[in-house]
């Protein structure tokens, strides 16, 4: 299967006659993370979804592990899904059940283990991040900050080889963003898995990753290696885009 985890090739997104992003290419592969931004964060959301075969691509071409989606039946469909872990801004726990059981739900629905041998392979996740106190409660008994904390342990226990994270600073606070973003970071390292995030500050974001993308439909999009990419031009940009006169910018091809 190689190391090569998701491949864009000229990604466009449309619809309804509204332009998400075009021209976008990129390889992430196992041990990379990538940080997206956008003048609007709907675009950088899109491309999330079209990542994560939620969404269609309008053009282009988009392939994950080398296989792209004119390739994938029903059933291989979904065993992609499997290995993948999407966190956007609207993502919920099931509020009718406890925090242990949103947690285990996708071991038990995806890879059919017993709810006692899925209780047991998260329980260490759940007392490292510090929800096993909390594993009987329904998530309207716990604060904002730890049902997001529980969505983001329900996608790392399931383990997958890519994630798509959406603004992680603004749904956890400081503490817990770091704990998950340490993980993040950690499972790449081992080669065990890529991560994108978007809608971040990009002077934070840009520490825990190894290139960033910024979609611009205007004048092309830019593309820099993490220890190249100067927040300050990128905040000129918001203002003045395409006004590329750094040497670090470039034209991702």
């Amino acid at each position: 299967m190689g190391l090569e985890g998701l491949e864009c090739k000229n990604l466009e997104s449309r619809e309804n006659g509204r332009l998400f992003f075009r021209d976008v290419s990129f390889q992430l592969s196992l041990g990379q993370g990538g940080l997206i931004l956008a003048e609007l964060q709907r675009d950088s959301r899109r491309l999330l979804q079209v990542c994560a075969s939620l969404q269609k691509n309008s053009g282009g071409q988009i392939s994950w592990f080398g296989r792209d989606m004119d390739h994938l039946n029903e059933n291989s469909l979904m065993n992609l899904r499997r290995g993948i872990g999407l966190v956007h801004r609207e993502t919920r726990l099931i509020s009718n059940m406890s925090i242990l059981d949103n947690i285990t739900l996708g071991l038990m629905y995806h890879d059919r283990v017993s709810p006692r041998e899925s209780e047991g392979q998260v329980a260490e996740l759940m007392s490292r991040f510090g929800l096993d106190h909390y594993k009987d409660m329904r998530p309207a008994e716990l604060s904002f900050e730890k049902q997001r904390l529980a969505v983001y342990v329900r996608e790392l226990a399931k383990k997958p080889k890519l994630f798509f994270l959406e603004a992680p600073t603004y749904d956890l606070g400081q503490r817990a963003y770091i704990m998950v973003m340490n993980e993040m970071r950690e499972l790449a390292d081992k080669k065990e898995c890529a991560f994108l995030i978007s809608a971040i500050a990009p002077d934070e974001g840009k520490s825990w990753v190894e290139w960033v993308l910024y979609l611009d439909k205007e004048n092309g999009n830019l593309f820099w290696p993490a220890d190249q990419f100067d927040p300050t031009q990128y905040r000129h940009l918001q203002t003045s885009l395409g006004d590329s006169t750094s040497g670090n910018l470039g034209v991702h091809t």
